[in-house]
């Protein structure tokens, strides 16, 4: 299935091939569900930069495990503030 997916070509071909999958998982702890929630409603920027590239994704979680009161202020908090971040990485790249 491997070769199906990812085909290695090598050549001259090689006597011998051995082949190394890693993964990597991030766990988000329920601590931070919670500190990210208050963030976005407080819409404070600080907090919920240091979740860097993470937080789009623990973000897009929360809005969908949020209620139904909540949902439209959290996602729009959460665009906001991503939108803010990549603003913000993008002056400091030029």
């Amino acid at each position: 299935m491997i070769d199906s997916v990812l085909p290695l070509d090598i050549n001259p071909p090689a006597d011998d091939v051995a082949r190394v999958f890693v993964a990597r998982t991030e766990l988000v702890t329920p601590a931070a569900t919670n500190e990210i929630t208050r963030a976005l409603l407080a819409n404070d920027i600080p907090a919920l930069a240091k979740y860097g590239r993470f937080l789009e994704p623990i973000g897009r979680r929360i809005v969908a495990n949020a209620s139904a009161a909540d949902r439209m202020l959290l996602e729009q908090r959460l665009q906001s503030a991503y939108a803010a971040m990549m603003t913000f990485r993008d002056r400091c790249a030029g």
